[in-house]
């Protein structure tokens, strides 16, 4: 859902702007501005799919390979060719330049600290570097380890940065265009090097790229499954949008990130890049709950673009999820203080309202004997009142929270009387919450008297409307027959308290031949 007041203050300023299903961030500050957070900006390596592993891994076959250089020339006659003392000086002297620059490189990498993304710009180059020292040390263009240009081109591939390959493949040609134009034992042929340069150098391009591709796709499965595991823990929409923001900050390298919920909750974090504007870029589930706008120079990938929506979505997923938590939690609460207010109305209650009963029949008897004792039975049944009031008060004090409906007065009564009840809610009926929560009150109230007063077998509840805008509820029961003149006890009075408020009646009527009948009216629009 756009936000034009967030948008028209965003005016102006490049914006890449990522519709989320749930997302935008600024939250207000007491003095209505938005508040800006410091988010620190993770190390792009980290996650489930190191960088740094990639490079680790890497260097241990460059360390491998580098030792076998060695039993190769050491076997091979040919390497060098010459085989004289000054040749085999020179080609070991290489090869052991060779094998302290892997070694180094496997130390460092293997460090704590370090910047992984630099690591794996300079590795292809330093390896053409020393590739290059080992040919000319050996024979030149005849040399066989020509392939160690194959191994830089092919090691560029494993690295985020798509031209990589591309420059490291265009330094080994470039090295190995020179080590061909230097002296040879044998005539060069143009062609033959042409031939030899070109399918070489073509398939490492085919390797690398395809190399390149999966380092990539990889990386951003792995960012997207990392924010995924972490926003599982999110437990609440504020944490949710902060751990959005580091994600995008993250993987996406945007140099500001702002979120938005629709109901007026945001983050954002860095400062407005300028100089161009990246195209909108509309994202998210339906039913968007809010809205992301990242902000760099540079446009997305078509990767960083799925990346993007990928990311928003699965927060919004997660927003959801939060909130379906907390209305869970809040049912639950709502369901356990009814059923406290059932379980005390059934017995603490109800002893209180006995308990006034017999002190207002005291009361009457010692009215025309003794007034001070009368006086003080009055006041007795007064606190017993307010005891019971309060009690009332403090376990319905949300009450009016509770929302239900048909579906769940069906269970209320199956739950209640689950053999021998009968349930008739008309379909079309809509009601208001506080209207839902009064029927509910009455169903309870009837059926706790036909149970303990009645000593019904059978009930039956009907709820339908009559005319435009007035609902009839009738709860009907079998058992004993009405007392007259009827007296409404607590729970009846209370009932009765409750439909004032939303402009109905209650009745109880005797049921022919035997039974009592509960009758609740009241309009719909009160």
């Amino acid at each position: 859902m756009r936000n034009s007041k967030a948008e028209s203050a965003l005016s102006g300023h490049p914006s890449h702007v990522a519709r989320t299903g749930d997302i935008s961030i600024r939250r207000q500050s007491p003095g209505g501005r938005a508040a800006t957070e410091s988010i620190p900006k993770h190390d792009p390596s980290s996650g489930i799919l190191h960088e740094r592993d990639l490079l680790y891994r890497i260097a241990i076959v460059r360390f491998v390979l580098t030792i076998a250089n060695v039993p190769v020339i050491i076997l091979d006659r040919s390497v060098p060719s010459a085989g004289t003392p000054m040749a085999y000086t020179w080609a070991f002297l290489a090869a052991g330049a060779f094998i302290i620059y892997a070694v180094s490189f496997l130390w460092f990498v293997r460090r704590p600290v370090g910047v992984p993304n630099r690591i794996a710009v300079a590795s292809p180059l330093l390896d053409v570097l020393f590739a290059a020292l080992l040919i000319v040390a050996t024979d030149g263009y005849l040399s066989p380890f020509h392939l160690w240009l194959v191994f830089a081109v092919v090691s560029a591939g494993f690295s985020r940065y798509r031209t990589l390959p591309f420059a490291t493949a265009f330094f080994a040609l470039a090295a190995h265009s020179l080590i061909a134009i230097i002296p040879q034992e044998q005539p060069l042929d143009v062609s033959i090097f042409a031939v030899r340069a070109g399918y070489v150098f073509g398939v490492a391009a085919v390797l690398s790229t395809i190399c390149s591709f999966l380092t990539v796709q990889s990386f951003a499965l792995s960012k997207i499954e990392e924010a995924g595991r972490k926003f599982a823990e999110a437990m609440s929409e504020t944490d949710m949008l902060r751990m959005l923001i580091e994600q995008l900050v993250a993987a996406i390298d945007f140099d500001r990130v702002e979120v938005e919920l629709t109901h007026g909750v945001s983050l954002a974090s860095g400062s407005i890049v300028e100089n161009g504007r990246l195209p909108s870029l509309s994202i998210g589930l339906s039913g968007a709950i809010g809205v992301m706008r990242g902000f760099r120079k540079k446009a997305l990938t078509r990767t960083e673009s799925t990346m993007t929506r990928v990311l928003c979505d699965r927060a919004s997923a997660s927003i959801r999820r939060i909130a379906v938590t907390h209305e869970l939690a809040r049912a639950a609460a709502v369901n356990e203080r009814l059923r406290m207010t059932d379980e005390l109305h059934d017995t603490s209650i109800q002893s209180l309202a006995a308990l006034d009963f017999r002190l207002e029949a005291a009361r009457a008897a010692a009215e025309g004997s003794n007034f001070e004792l009368a006086r003080d039975l009055s006041s007795i049944k007064g606190i017993a009142r307010m005891v019971s009031s309060q009690i009332r008060d403090a376990l319905t004090a949300r009450g009016d929270e509770v929302v239900v409906g048909a579906d769940v007065l069906i269970r209320l009564v199956r739950q209640r009387w689950p053999v021998g009840s009968e349930v008739a809610i008309a379909p079309e009926i809509t009601l208001l919450p506080r209207q839902w929560h009064v029927v509910d009150a009455f169903i309870r109230t009837g059926l706790g008297n036909a149970k303990r007063h009645g000593e019904a077998q059978c009930v039956r509840l009907e709820i339908r409307q009559i005319g435009d805008g007035l609902i009839h509820c009738t709860l009907e029961n079998d058992g004993n027959a009405l007392q007259t003149p009827v007296e409404f006890g607590y729970g009846l009075r209370r009932l009765e308290e409750m439909s004032d408020e939303i402009g109905g009646v209650i009745r109880l009527e005797s049921r022919d031949p035997d039974g009592a009948r509960l009758v609740l009216e009241f309009a719909i629009d009160p």
